[in-house]
């Protein structure tokens, strides 16, 4: 069988695929970096010279977190992580949190992050002011296929008194994040009112799913 020549892509787009070969290329990389872990591809080859197409899914090992909006007044404080882009996937055992952040409340068990604690830990300065964010990258190692090797993921944090004061571009954004993240049902983002925030971290992207965003409102 002769291999056909033509070109190759993926969606979302964050994947480190060479367009000649389809070979993918994945680096922990972190802070924006491409092929981080945890996602669901769609891997798509056009011929050359035809008007053959033919594409097939991937999945790159590893814990993602997904763009919500928690309500600390509604005892909304715990973030899950979905492994593997599947919802209903355990989490395997492992170290997540590998690099200790004495602000970041984190399981080391099981990766959940409690928000609650990291307000209370001086995550965002205190008194916590309206609009402030952090972005964290963590770092972990899982006891399944990948034999213990370290991942690693960005994870951008946001607080806001009320609803009301979410920025429209930011609501924006997570909703964009939630249709590159693939096989994965999601709490819908509704669109915000607040105005635009235009000091944002410098990775945040209409484009690419990472960082996800996590938003805190106070009340």
């Amino acid at each position: 069988m002769v291999k056909q020549t033509g070109t190759y892509t993926a969606y979302p787009d964050n994947l480190l695929i060479d367009p000649t070969t389809g070979n993918i290329t994945v680096a922990i990389m972190g802070l924006g970096g491409e092929s981080q872990t945890g996602l669901k591809y769609k891997i798509k080859f056009k011929a050359a010279g035809s008007g053959f197409v033919d594409s097939t899914f991937i999945i790159i090992s590893g814990i993602n977190y997904l763009d919500k909006i928690y309500n600390l007044s509604q005892n909304d404080s715990i973030v899950n992580p979905v492994y593997n882009a599947g919802i209903s996937n355990s989490i395997p055992a492992g170290t997540y949190g590998i690099q200790a952040d004495n602000e970041l409340s984190i399981n080391p068990a099981n990766g959940q992050i409690n928000l609650k604690e990291c307000i209370r830990k001086g995550l965002f300065n205190l008194p916590v002011e309206n609009g402030e964010w952090e972005e964290v990258t963590i770092t972990y190692k899982s006891n399944d296929n990948s034999q213990g090797a370290t991942n690693r993921i960005d994870v951008a944090l946001y607080y806001y008194r009320t609803i009301n004061d979410v920025p429209s571009n930011i609501s924006q954004v997570m909703q964009a994040h939630q249709a590159r993240v693939l096989g994965v049902p999601q709490t819908p983002i509704p669109n915000t009112l607040g105005p635009i925030d235009n000091d944002l971290p410098d990775n945040i992207s209409l484009t690419k799913p990472r960082p996800p965003c996590v938003i805190v409102i106070g009340q």
